[in-house]
């Protein structure tokens, strides 16, 4: 049985447990506790607009009477019926009055009653933050109480925002932990229903059959309660799963039964979030009369709550109709309105991880309109729209960078960040030590549940010191360049290749400084499957085994990626890639109709997107430059068992790169790295920390920042899961022997103030990281980038010592003693190192990419 399996049944059999103990009604009656959400069945003792009739009168009485806590109780009722009404505004009103008297009266409990209903609500109004921190105030109160079963449903709230958000994983953890609190009779219906959530993330992740199952069991038994709401809810998560796997009748069942129990029950703000999935069944079955009725609908209802999350996917359903039936203006309207929607939503979290996780669940936003754009002949709209989805969280990263906003905040917020970072080593350590130890799985599974916790906690953390921060406020959210400004930056010998991969097609726009064309290209599922046969052969060092096939992945990625701009081509040429194609060296494609690649004639840089460059070149353009040459840090000491640790630094037996994460070899080429820059730069103008020195605790010190150029020789973990645990190795034993921390990970580069103009990290995969749809790769690279870095030259393959150590000798050369750019030094020292007869093959030279300015 899976882990995730027994999770399932653990959590179904405690529930049941829990239920069968009770012994209480089926049907709970009102309660003081008024938080649950609507599918409370007191609720529908009548309709809901004769209950807010009620419910408004009695409110005025018990004022009159001066029956606070009475009041506030009919506050948080009536509130509840207002978003059952598409009152939601309104609704917060009546929370926060129910919150102030609870507070008057020293009611902790009804003051935690009205937190979670204004967390409710902010999430209903797309203020995922505001939930999130409302709900956060409302645990503390939760276990300060002793509320066992509110604690779970608050957890279980606080797992809804994370999945509203696309993070599923997050969103186990949540239902995981909160599930078996909900132990009393009141909260069966709540337990049924955050089954549902739960069986939805589970499908996300990719256990389709359990989260079936799980939703199934919801299903029954919120039957068995009586409940319509919690049904409604289970038939339209069922709909949405059959849909994804192809079962289009299956899913109208569902989706047609979930709006008819909706709509009888008077819930107009779940049948508006409903009444999309219902219209795009009914759109691709042909029923466009349907779908059009089920938008407008939605569109009606969602504007009565405020809810702009379903007017997106409404308006974007009826942009989609309107293109088939050859309305290309009325659709460009429509799919303007879903647009402007996505980007309202997008800017309510500080939490940038929260931002790039809502933004890939929307991409498809992006890519329908650019498409739409594209047909009606708009290809400069097309390319700025392209640019809104790329990228916007390194952005926003970028411009709080420059900021500073860590200037002036509270000190203690500081500690706590230390000393939680202290806390979250740990854990990390404690579960490579289980996963390497083979431990049981149930251990290893608690301790990435415990690191998941901490990096969530981190990620908070850092949201309150931006916040805290006295610069926050004044700070605007960066914006995608328009296209005249991004042409600005190019000079005559650049050319921008800007790829967007699509389902149906792909497109390409060449942009220089006087013009734009644009392409279409064949589909993302061609282009991608060309790729990943081309990276697979050109990081194998078995490349006679692999030459034909990786020969011919390459020349049919020339064909489709640069054969319509053959006769374009510049000396420079800057890739914004898009997918599979992030991770692409385009340097080693054949230039079209030749069999010499791009790095014989032209200059090859890649960027995130086309906004970055504006945005580095804006926020450094009033730098002054470094006023000293180069820091390298190379050939750390990894283990107790380098001879280094007793005998000082001497040489170490040979390796390559490439160990496992926690087993690392010295690196011999790594120190003659360090002796080839150590020949160009004089003594006053480098700095050098090999040996014990090249330690984390150096870079953290803010040594480094001096520095033009920082050069790091070490070996490397790339970490795609937990992307934040991605890290540089540097030394893990002092000079005395006792054992160091000697990651430097992604989240402790994102705090340095390292203004370089070039960061090289000559190790093994350093451009890689999560691919984070609409971001891109997060990872090491971002990191240098939000932390000053101009440029980065980093590695997309396991890389072998020697040969690095070798390109790295000549690319310096070509840097510092014939005073070449960094992008023309790389090409030097490619197309040389090309030529030798031992490392002409592409896995030892093709593996290196700049990333950054050119200028």
């Amino acid at each position: 049985m899976s882990c995730a399996s027994k999770i399932v049944r653990d959590l179904a059999l405690a529930l049941a447990l829990a239920g069968a103990a009770c012994g209480a009604p089926e049907r709970p009656p009102p309660q003081r506790t008024a938080h649950r959400p609507p599918d409370r069945p007191a609720l529908h003792a009548k309709a809901p607009a004769a209950r807010y009739a009620d419910l408004t009168r009695e409110v005025r009485r018990l004022g009159r009477l001066g029956r606070r806590r009475e009041t506030a109780a009919a506050l948080i009722d009536l509130g509840i019926t207002q978003v059952v009404l598409g009152k939601t505004e309104d609704a917060l009103g009546s929370y926060r009055e129910a919150r102030e008297i609870s507070r008057t009266l020293g009611d902790r409990a009804g003051e935690a009653d009205a937190l979670a209903n204004m967390a409710r609500a902010y999430s209903v109004l797309g203020k995922m933050e505001d939930a999130l921190d409302f709900y956060d105030r409302e645990l503390a109160l939760r276990q300060e109480l002793g509320q066992v079963d509110e604690e779970g449903y608050c957890l279980i709230n606080r797992g809804r925002i994370y999945a509203l958000m696309g993070d599923s994983q997050t969103a186990i953890d949540y239902f995981t932990r909160g599930l078996p609190l909900l132990r009393s009779a009141a909260f069966r219906p709540h337990a049924a229903g955050a089954l549902v959530d739960l069986g939805r993330a589970l499908v996300q992740t990719g256990r389709t059959r359990e989260g079936i199952e799980t939703i199934e069991e919801s299903l029954r038994r919120q039957r068995r309660l009586g409940n319509p709401t919690g049904e409604a809810v289970a038939l339209g998560a069922l709909g949405s799963i059959h849909y994804k796997l192809g079962d289009m009748e299956a899913a109208r069942r569902y989706y047609a039964l979930q709006v008819r129990v909706l709509r009888q029950a008077g819930e107009r703000t779940r049948e508006a979030m409903a009444l999309p999935s219902l219209g795009r069944l009914q759109e691709e079955t042909g029923d466009l009369a349907g779908a059009v009725q089920s938008y407008s609908r939605a569109l009606q209802l969602s504007g009565m709550s405020g809810s702009r999350s379903d007017q997106g996917w409404a308006w974007l359903g009826l942009a989609r109709i309107r293109r088939r039936q050859g309305d290309l203006a009325g659709a460009r309207q429509a799919a303007e309105q879903a647009l402007d929607r996505v980007e309202a939503l997008r800017g309510e979290p500080v939490s940038r991880e929260l931002r790039a996780s809502f933004l890939a669940t929307r991409q498809s936003y992006y890519e329908f309109h650019v498409g739409l754009l594209m047909e009606l002949g708009q290809q400069p709209q097309a390319f700025e729209v392209s640019e809104q989805a790329r990228a916007r969280s390194l952005l926003d990263a970028l411009a709080e960078t420059r900021a500073d906003l860590r200037s002036g905040v509270d000190a203690a917020l500081l500690k706590s960040e230390a000393d939680l970072d202290e806390r979250l080593h740990a854990a990390e350590r404690l579960r490579v030590s289980l996963a390497e130890s083979n431990a049981p799985a149930a251990q290893v599974a608690a301790a990435e549940r415990g690191l998941r916790e901490l990096l969530r906690d981190s990620q908070r953390l850092a949201d309150s010191i931006r916040r805290a921060s006295p610069r926050y406020a004044a700070l605007s959210q960066a914006q995608p360049a328009h296209l005249q400004a991004i042409q600005r930056l190019l000079d005559p010998d650049t050319l921008l290749l800007e790829y967007a991969l699509g389902k149906e097609r792909s497109f390409l726009w060449a942009v220089t400084a006087s013009s734009l064309a644009s392409f279409t290209l064949p589909p993302r599922a061609r282009i991608e499957d060309a790729a990943g046969r081309a990276l697979r052969g050109l990081a194998s060092r078995q490349q006679a085994l692999a030459r034909v096939s990786t020969d011919r992945a390459l020349d049919e990625l020339s064909r489709l990626l640069l054969g319509p701009v053959a006769g374009r081509l510049r000396h420079r040429l800057v890739i914004v890639g898009d997918g599979a194609l992030h991770t692409l060296p385009f340097a080693v494609l054949p230039i079209p109709g030749r069999r010499e690649p791009l790095i014989a004639e032209h200059e090859v840089l890649s960027l995130p997107s086309a906004s970055t460059l504006a945005v580095l070149r804006r926020e450094l353009a009033a730098r002054p430059a470094s006023p000293v040459t180069v820091a390298v840090l190379a050939d750390p000491v990894y283990g107790t068992d380098d001879p280094r640790v007793t005998r000082g630094a001497a040489a170490a037996p040979a390796s390559l790169r490439g160990r496992g994460p926690d087993q690392f070899a010295p690196l011999p080429f790594a120190r003659q790295e360090a002796a080839a820059i150590r020949e160009l730069v004089p003594t006053a103008r480098r700095f050098e920390a090999l040996d014990f020195a090249a330690s984390r605790q150096t870079v953290m010190s803010g040594r480094l920042k001096p520095y033009r150029i920082v050069h790091f020789a070490t070996h490397a973990v790339l970490d795609s899961k937990y992307p934040e645990l991605s890290a540089i190795v540097l030394s893990r034993i002092d000079a005395k022997g006792a054992p160091v921390d000697g990651s430097l990970r992604v989240h402790d580069i994102y705090r340095l103030s390292l203004p370089a103009d070039l960061v090289v990290l000559s190790a093994c995969e350093t451009a890689l990281g999560q691919e984070v749809r609409g971001e891109g790769l997060i990872g090491l690279t971002r990191a240098f980038f939000v932390a000053g870095a101009r440029r980065v030259l980093v590695s997309l393959w396991p890389v072998e010592d020697r040969a690095t150590a070798e390109l790295m000798r000549r690319f310096y050369r070509e840097l510092l003693h014939n005073h070449r750019s960094p992008a023309a030094a790389l090409q030097a020292a490619q197309n040389s190192l090309r030529q030798e007869p031992g490392w002409k093959a592409r896995y030892y030279w093709a593996g290196f990419v700049l990333q950054g300015d050119w200028r």
